[in-house]
């Protein structure tokens, strides 16, 4: 059986999640006995900038608001990229703190029970474009499948 720690009357500090371990370091044959803590940081907690995207009733419809984040983002987004039949309006507000894609993504699947469900399509060009859910991305394969 395990003995309790002994209870002790000082607060605890909390800890931040970006907090790691330190790492000890031996010292090198013939020089000082002594380890040398060395703090070393976790790459996934490392301070990267955050990539911030809002939408909101103001935006009017989601093809302005795509418009708006792919110029943001260094993305190509033109009418010829909304391969869609309408306009989606925009009734509600949100805040995404991810990266370009995932804040689409995301948007984007807001889509999956109105009555036009829309997937994202990221190309390597930097091109989005938004197509039906049913849509392939592949434009070659939508077309031979028309021919």
């Amino acid at each position: 059986m395990a003995t309790p720690l002994a209870s002790s009357s000082e607060p605890v500090a909390a800890v931040s999640a970006a907090a790691v371990p330190a790492q000890v370091v031996a010292a090198a044959p013939g020089s000082d006995p002594e380890p040398i803590p060395v703090s070393v940081p976790h790459p996934a907690l490392a301070n990267e900038p955050t990539e911030q995207y809002h939408v909101s009733p103001d935006d009017k419809h989601l093809r302005a608001v795509l418009s708006r984040w792919a110029h943001t983002a260094g993305w190509t987004f033109e009418a010829e990229h909304w391969v869609v039949d309408a306009d989606i309006p925009i009734v509600g507000s949100a805040h995404f703190e991810s990266g370009f894609k995932l804040a689409v993504q995301d948007l984007v699947a807001s889509t999956e029970l109105a009555d036009r469900p829309l997937q994202p399509c990221f190309y390597s060009n930097r091109v989005l474009r938004i197509v039906p859910y049913a849509q392939l991305c592949d434009r070659t394969a939508n077309l031979s499948e028309s021919s």
